[in-house]
């Protein structure tokens, strides 16, 4: 009972976890608050002159249409971070399924979940990502879901094979075969017993997925097979200020965003990791 008091201090204490969670944050409520403090309508063309650079009433500057760049940067984030989030969440619980059940069962059961990981993990996944999302190109509406099911669903290999190596570890301990000698089934052993204790290095892992996840996204929508246009998300930003790489800002903001907010997650799920790592626990 006193680990999460501990592993909350030792979090808290850590500076650099306390500045990425501050920062995340702080992107979550920019996209949250978008509709109210962008200052101009994202998709509206001819706003401002073509290519104005950054200054004046447009902060950021503006695209080869007039659109304002800095209201566009703030509604991508509406698009870019849920659909990471959202992402890698399918991710974590389609791999956690699939690795606690491979370690828990074992036998030909294991066998086979981890042979599908690893044949899974074989396949390129941005070539995957890229056939699945061109095959339902089609369907416009509810396009956001559909790339955000992908990611998940080409996502969850490592997860699993995180989950099933901590259940492993934690099959053979005494409680689990006090639990046993209780008469417990296996399913509330596994879900009851076992997942709480294998979650916390499987949430870590997530956290450190999201960014990886936000530059894949990043990379299907520079390739036009993300969120379609005129929908902005900083990947079809930064593919739209690539025609014209002379207008710096173009790609330079939403690139920046994007990396700001990768280099957050990733050093936020390292100070989770050491937060949560049992070998502190005796030193704390």
């Amino acid at each position: 009972m006193q680990k999460a008091p501990a592993s909350w201090q030792r979090l808290t204490m850590d500076p650099v976890s306390v500045c990425s969670a501050a920062l995340l944050t702080g992107l979550g409520l920019a996209a949250l608050l978008a509709p109210l403090i962008a200052p101009h309508d994202p998709a509206q063309v001819h706003l401002g002159p073509s290519f104005a650079a950054p200054g004046g009433e447009f902060v950021l500057g503006t695209d080869a249409v007039g659109r304002d760049c800095l209201s566009r940067l703030l509604w991508g984030a509406r698009i870019s971070l849920p659909l990471g989030l959202l992402a890698v969440a399918v991710a974590t619980v389609v791999g956690t399924l699939v690795g606690a059940t491979a370690g828990f069962v074992g036998g030909r059961t294991d066998q086979l979940l981890s042979w599908s990981t690893d044949l899974f993990l074989a396949l390129p996944r941005l070539v995957l990502l890229m056939a699945v999302v061109a095959l339902f190109r089609g369907l416009e509406s509810g396009h956001f879901l559909l790339v955000a099911l992908v990611l998940g669903l080409t996502g969850w290999m490592p997860v699993a094979r995180l989950a099933r190596g901590q259940v492993l570890s934690l099959r053979q301990r005494g409680w689990v075969r006090a639990a046993r000698g209780l008469g417990l089934s296996p399913g509330r052993i596994l879900w009851l017993h076992l997942l709480p204790h294998a979650l916390p290095p499987v949430l870590v892992h997530a956290s450190l997925l999201v960014g990886g996840t936000i530059l894949v996204e990043a990379a299907l929508s520079f390739l036009g097979l993300g969120v379609p246009p005129p929908t902005p998300s900083w990947g079809n930003m930064i593919a739209e200020g690539m025609r014209s790489l002379q207008h710096w800002w173009l790609t330079l903001f939403p690139g920046l965003a994007i990396t700001v907010t990768v280099a957050a997650f990733n050093l936020l799920g390292d100070g989770l990791r050491d937060a949560l790592d049992p070998s502190l626990e005796e030193g704390s």
